[in-house]
């Protein structure tokens, strides 16, 4: 026994340096932001006099994200500017910086106050929405041979989404020919290209292959246009060669997003009398295509003479991808460490595109996570408590703060290793208030970034799905399905005909998880009393329950069957229609 305490002591111990080491290491990093976005927004400051068209509003633009005040003296300079470039209403700009300036314009003036800037909002929109070739690209003067480019749409369309959110409403058909644009010029190993069709006079061979760069540009507009015109809905799941942090919220033991069908989330282009082409598949298609070419080579320092152009359009895509991770790396994480060792003395970043003031508001967008602010997104996992059956099944709305036993209310806090909350899920006759804090306790860790210490529980993890009490093995298929372990899905069918209806909604919604198939088979809902009154008799909710059970064993058994490794050919066979010649 004293050994035993000494080794729970240790273990204690270990989990609270553990805690302390990760706290330090986030108060490190947060010091290593605020002390890089001080010294560029100084550097953005000093400069500000003599920054050139664009330039001036897209600094400002970065000042502000860095929590400058719409009082500064340079947001009232950078106003006059934008005014100076409007004429009677239109947005007068030529040359080959036009469509940039207008969209960085766009930005700005939405971040200081849409409300009041909206007969400017009106004119630069106006300016690149008359620009959109047929084709859903845009191009500069007298260059319409190359076919677009992805870096003109990625800021016109950054540009129309601020004045979608000053209320300018733009056509849904600017949107719908921009993705049609991107899924043409995407290439076939699922990179994007600067110019993807056609080379000019003047233009690097380099600009006609996928990049780092336009890569990113492209899944993050791709991304954008599905925010716009499918709203409502999550983000596509992407697959990555190794998976990140978990950030979807699959399964009972986390909130479940069902989504919203594509034909409600096409109502905007509707009411516009407007028919979307491009669907909501084919825009998640083309995203994951790119992830993968990105994650296969990912590298926090590959984009070269535009790493600073990289870094924007990074934090872009992780934010509507609602990524926490790519390959395995911590893009935000590495993001700081990089950009505060290349950070000059004076507070500036310089890049060879661009210009050294375009360069610096790059970086103080990534690291103020510009994008992930104007979503709403969470810097940070949140974990959910609440189930998604009706009538009371699922978890207490916050388990952490407190846990009902016998009618008693108790506070307590759960901050366990994996290890030692499963130890506390064998025991046979555990109360239930603490197999629920203990359930809390495990997403929490899990959504916090303990996936590997996860996987190293595996074998009790597969032990606890036998467990007779049936959260326990609710709990267990929930975790085992967060493995990524494809050869779990044949547990997981099996799973499917629990007792307990909680363990089958469990093992359905690790199979969307495992098989990445988010929203599983048309027809089968993630809820088995979906449709059914609140009112209804019991015996009604019964036959909903066992209707929704026996469809989805048979279309995840089905399915398994055409995917089931060799080894495992024997396992869940059943006899099979024979198919017609």
């Amino acid at each position: 026994m004293m050994g035993t305490s000494r080794s729970v002591c240790c273990l204690m111990t270990l989990s609270c340096v553990t805690a302390f080491a990760a706290t330090a290491e986030c108060r490190a990093q947060d010091a290593a932001v605020q002390q890089a976005i001080s010294r560029g927004v100084a550097y953005l400051q000093g400069v500000w006099p003599n920054l050139n068209t664009g330039q001036d509003t897209l600094a400002a633009y970065a000042m502000l994200k860095a929590g400058q005040p719409t009082t500064a003296p340079f947001v009232a300079d950078a106003v006059r500017s934008v005014r100076s470039r409007i004429q009677d209403g239109r947005f007068r700009v030529g040359g080959l910086i036009g469509n940039y300036v207008a969209a960085v314009d766009l930005l700005f003036l939405e971040a200081v106050d849409g409300e009041q800037f909206a007969p400017e909002i009106a004119a630069c929109a106006g300016y690149i929405i008359a620009n959109q070739t047929s084709g859903g690209y845009w191009e500069y003067p007298n260059n319409n041979d190359r076919g677009g480019d992805t870096s003109q749409l990625q800021y016109c369309l950054l540009g129309l989404w601020g004045a979608e959110r000053a209320g300018y409403e733009v056509p849904a058909a600017v949107w719908d020919k921009a993705a049609a644009w991107l899924i043409r010029s995407q290439r076939s190993d699922g990179g994007f290209a600067y110019t993807p069709f056609r080379q000019v006079t003047g233009v690097p061979p380099e600009d006609l292959v996928p990049s780092y760069s336009m890569t990113l540009a492209g899944i993050g507009s791709l991304a954008l246009i599905r925010h716009i015109l499918y709203p409502g809905g999550r983000p596509p799941v992407v697959e990555t060669a190794a998976p990140p942090v978990p950030s979807r919220k699959f399964g009972v033991l986390e909130k479940v997003d069902i989504g919203t069908p594509e034909e409600e989330q096409t109502a905007r282009a509707q009411s516009q009398a407007y028919q979307v082409q491009t669907s909501v598949s084919q825009i998640d298609q083309a995203t994951r295509r790119g992830m993968d070419w990105l994650a296969g080579r990912f590298k926090i320092d590959g984009a070269g003479d535009r790493q600073m152009y990289y870094m924007y359009s990074l934090e872009r895509a992780c934010a509507f991808l609602e990524l926490d991770a790519i390959a395995g790396h911590d893009w935000f994480a590495e993001g700081v460490e990089l950009l505060s060792r290349i950070q000059l003395a004076d507070g500036r970043w310089t890049a060879k595109h661009g210009g050294d003031a375009p360069a610096t508001s790059w970086g103080l967008l990534f690291l103020t996570r510009a994008t992930s602010k104007l979503l709403g997104r969470r810097i940070r996992p949140e974990a959910i408590g609440t189930g998604l059956l009706k009538g009371g099944r699922g978890l207490p709305s916050d388990l952490s703060q407190a846990l009902l036993d016998d009618g008693k209310v108790a506070a307590r806090t759960i901050d366990d290793p994996i290890e030692m909350l499963l130890a506390q899920l064998e025991k046979q006759e555990a109360p239930q208030a603490e197999v629920e804090a203990v359930q809390q306790a495990l997403v929490d860790s899990v959504q916090l970034g303990n996936r590997e210490e996860l996987i190293g529980q595996k074998d009790r993890l597969l032990d606890l799905a036998r467990h007779p009490h049936a959260e326990v093995r609710r709990t267990a298929v929930w975790a085992l399905g967060h493995t990524d372990d494809l050869k779990l899905i044949s547990l997981m069918v099996k799973s499917l005909r629990d007792p307990d209806v909680g363990v089958r909604i469990e093992a359905h919604n690790a199979l969307c998880t495992l098989s990445r198939k988010p929203t599983g088979f048309e027809g089968l809902a993630n809820d088995p009393l979906a449709g059914v009154a609140e009112d209804a008799a019991d015996d009604q909710k019964q036959a909903a329950i066992e209707a929704w059970t026996k469809s989805a064993y048979a279309k995840w058994h089905a399915w398994y069957l055409t995917v089931r490794p060799y080894d495992e050919r024997d396992d869940l066979q059943e006899v099979q229609p024979r198919r017609a010649r």
